[in-house]
């Protein structure tokens, strides 16, 4: 979520730690910041190290946080990353 907008679902597939690997649904509000994604993944699959921190700092701006549907528990500090279906986060 960013703000009170929900940009997609996790559907947990695999932990390898410190990353947690899930399939990723996304919701129509997340359209609009797809192009902040798209660039933190051309960053990563670069090897671009500058990028990548731009590209973090852009999605931290995103004020991004993690709701779990069952409880409502909230994880509001966390590096996340989405690419296509997938995304991987860790916090």
């Amino acid at each position: 979520m960013t703000g009170d907008l929900t940009l997609g679902r996790l559907n947990l597939r695999e932990g390898d730690q410190p990353f947690l690997f899930c399939e990723f649904t996304p919701s129509d509000d997340f359209a609009q910041f797809a192009p902040v994604f798209a660039r933190d993944a051309a960053a990563i699959e670069g090897h671009d190290q500058a990028a990548q921190e731009d590209a973090g700092e852009a999605m931290d701006e995103l004020g991004l946080r993690l709701v779990h549907e069952a409880d409502g528990s909230i994880i509001e500090e966390l590096l996340i990353h989405v690419s296509g279906n997938k995304a991987w986060f860790r916090y």
